[in-house]
């Protein structure tokens, strides 16, 4: 892994210092958040779940408890990002990034990216939800985290060539973690 010459302080409860020539952003700055509701047109799209795989398709058929209707769920669209931003110690996965169109529960806070690469934000945020560090942004008994306060959060942002890059390197080993476990 390469080392940096510099380095600079960016202060967050999951990362005291970032490379100098990174920028910090504020999320509010890379995210918008996605409020569209599916309404009375629930049939035209495909329900999704957020999983530990990720946002998948789900089954209407497979069983599992379902709304009496769908029309508060919120659209999404492939490069949109879902977050649950409560329950989020008990949550299995509470970050993902969908290859898909459709719908998720309106619970969820949907967010399109703006102005970075979209992989490299939602690896920042899968690693982050891997180790639960989001605790210090919790407030009250359901664990949950205010939108203002995700939106007012800093991000690490490095050049968007260093952005595809660590894009590319994290695609390719979850590639070849993915080859091996297929070999089991």
């Amino acid at each position: 892994m390469k080392i940096y010459e510099k380095y600079k302080t960016i202060n967050l409860p999951w990362l005291s210092k970032i490379p100098a020539h990174w920028g910090v952003h504020r999320n509010k700055n890379v995210f918008v958040e996605q409020k569209e509701e599916v309404g009375q047109y629930s049939d035209d799209y495909r329900l999704l779940s957020l999983t530990l795989r990720g946002i998948v398709p789900r089954d209407m058929d497979g069983g599992g408890k379902f709304p009496s209707s769908f029309e508060k769920y919120k659209v999404v669209k492939k490069g949109y990002m879902a977050f649950c931003l409560f329950d989020v110690d008990e949550t299995p996965r509470t970050v993902a990034l969908t290859e898909y169109d459709g719908m998720l529960t309106g619970a969820y806070t949907i967010m399109s990216v703006q102005n970075v690469n979209a992989r490299y934000v939602y690896y920042y945020y899968l690693m982050i939800d891997n180790q639960k560090m989001l605790r210090p942004l919790y407030t009250g008994l359901r664990k949950t985290i205010k939108i203002e306060t995700f939106q007012n959060t800093k991000l690490p942002v490095p050049p968007r060539e260093e952005q595809d890059q660590i894009v590319r390197f994290l695609d390719w080993k979850v590639s070849e973690i993915d080859n091996f476990l297929n070999l089991l």
